[in-house]
């Protein structure tokens, strides 16, 4: 029962950010950053399958397929705010790297193609990064984020135990969208009057 109850309140509360954010796209409060969700649609998808084909586990995967879909809904409504754009030349290296991930599940196994996964995620990171630090980031929704992946790791801690299965791999994602997102969050924190002002222009 706890199992459940984690699986199913980081999944509200990753919603709850990802709400939080859409609903400023969608006032004009937001501007998503389209080098980054680009880049997501397509990293998502690798690193959920490859996340769940190597661990098996509804629970444990519950958070990642939770991102996946929302992030595909959060680049729809970038597409019908027409901030749409074509990636620019430096998202060619994460978006050949991560089709070289593809590369390595087919060559060599799902939990090598997770961890390799995790080189463009991180590459894929830096324009958000960028924008927070030039006050164009809201930092509520990455703080959500930031909690929801928090407590994923108990979630991961619990289901080891109950099935006696699992390694260290399969932390190794969430432990680094902690770092990411709260990379994000943080940055934007501390330019929160920054932020305040472009809403007012």
């Amino acid at each position: 029962m706890p199992v459940l109850l984690l699986a199913v309140a980081v999944s509200v509360i990753s919603a709850w950010g990802f709400w939080v954010f859409n609903k400023g796209v969608i006032l004009g409060h937001e501007r998503p950053n389209t080098a980054a969700w680009n880049l997501w649609i397509l990293l998502t998808l690798v690193n959920v399958s490859s996340y769940f084909t190597m661990n098996r586990d509804w629970y444990m995967s519950a958070l990642l397929i939770t991102d996946t879909f929302l992030a595909w809904v959060t680049w729809v409504i970038s597409l019908k705010r027409g901030c749409f754009q074509w990636p620019p030349r430096r998202d060619y290296l994460p978006i050949g790297l991560t089709i070289v991930a593809v590369a390595i599940w087919k060559v060599t196994s799902a939990t090598d193609a997770n961890v390799f996964t995790q080189v463009p995620m991180i590459i894929s990171f830096m324009p958000y990064w960028m924008q927070a630090w030039r006050g164009e980031a809201e930092a509520k929704p990455w703080v959500i984020w930031t909690v929801s992946f928090t407590l994923d790791l108990p979630l991961i801690h619990l289901r080891h135990i109950q099935t006696g299965m699992g390694d260290w791999h399969d932390y190794i994602y969430p432990v680094l969208a902690i770092i990411l997102h709260g990379g994000v969050a943080v940055i934007a924190w501390y330019q929160p009057d920054t932020y305040e002002q472009k809403q007012e222009d």
